[in-house]
Formats: C-alpha cells, structure tokens, sequence
C-alpha cells in the first residue's frame, strides 16, 4: 500500500486479511505511483515531489526497494518531473510516466535506455498492454490518453477523454464481459414424476 505523505510502503496480508509490515523509501521525496516486479523482488517508486515544509519543488526521483529488505537500494534520477510507473516484457522494462517523455528504464543495469517524447503535463498513470506492446498514458491537462508503441518508442495516436486519471487494461487484450456482476444461479433439473405401476389384469373364469 503506497501511502502519498508517508515514508514507508505498507504491507497487506492476504491470508489474514491485515497490515503486516512496512518497507522503507526515501526520507526525503512525496511519491506518486509505484510497480512491482513480475519476480516481486522489487519496488520501483516514482516520487513526484520533493519533501519540503514549503511547496513541494518537482522529483525525478525513482527509488528501488528491496522486497526482502528495510531500505532502498537505489534511485535513479529521469530529468524529469515524475508521477508514475510500469513494468513491460521481452524485455523487460520499467516505464516511467515523466513531465514530457516516458521514461525507459532496464532493471538489470537500473540506468535510463529510452525516451518516448508525449505531451506536457501530468499523467496520474500509466499502464502496459502485453499482447500488443502497448503503453497507455493519460494526460489529465490535455484530456487525452496517449497509446505508445514501445517497440518502436513512439506514440501511435491519442484518445479524447474529459479529466482521464487512473486506467487499467485487460492483459491479454480480450474484451471485457459484458456482465461482471453477480450470476443467477443455475437451473437445478426437475425430475420427471413417475406414473404409477398398474397391476396387469389376470382373466377371470367362472365354471358350474
């Protein structure tokens, strides 16, 4: 659970069903958005400002944490303003959503390989479609959501939205169902009443 004033992330139990541990970040940054590796070994944080009794100056902070340790283990510095992250496969990526430009980061080496310019403003989130090899970034001052193509690094079109902010896709790039909501039960089969058994009739001789 990734708390927006906060210094640490916390831990959700599923089994239990509560808390039940906290990771460190960064003392000093306000994030935005976080990921998780497929492997779940790491955290990476996109911290979107700096921490600050005053207004809070921009990030371009991302931090690394360790998923079996208490603190971060690296932060990369984009250049740009920071508000949220992804991860894509083959290979595998972390995209960053920056001020201008999605940010490309290869985890094994944890550097910046790639640039993919957009358009100015906030993004509040961004999300990859595998089976296409597609990014969609929204853009909440332009009213758009932005589709990239990350293996050529570049956007394919924009998609008129009014104030788009969190987005999700369905990863292997079926439709959704039409009904998500609860299903009435099956039809339990009833059967057939049996006709009752009728005794055969037997002949009836009389003699003198």
């Amino acid at each position: 659970i990734l708390y927006e004033s906060a210094t640490v992330i916390g831990i959700f139990d599923t089994t239990t069903n509560a808390l039940s541990g906290t990771l460190a970040n960064r003392l000093d940054v306000l994030p935005g958005g976080f990921a998780l590796r497929a492997s779940g070994a790491e955290i990476y944080i996109a911290n979107q400002f700096m921490r600050s009794f005053f207004l809070p100056p921009p990030s371009d902070i991302v931090s690394i944490i360790d998923t079996t340790g208490v603190a971060p283990v690296a932060s990369i510095s984009v250049g740009e303003q920071v508000s949220a992250v992804t991860f894509g496969t083959n290979p595998e990526r972390a995209y960053v959503a920056a001020s201008e430009h999605v940010k490309v980061i290869d985890p094994a080496t944890r550097t910046v390989v790639g640039s993919i310019p957009v358009a100015a403003g906030y993004s509040p989130a961004i999300a990859y479609l595998p089976a296409l090899h597609r990014l969609y970034l929204t853009s909440y001052s332009d009213n758009i959501v932005t589709v990239l193509d990350t293996a050529g690094a570049a956007p394919l079109t924009t998609i008129a939205v009014q104030g788009p902010g969190y987005l999700g896709v369905v990863p292997d790039g079926s439709p959704p169902p039409a009904n998500d909501g609860p299903k009435p039960a099956p039809a339990v089969p009833v059967p057939r009443p049996r006709r009752p058994a009728v005794a055969p009739r037997h002949p009836i001789a009389w003699t003198n």
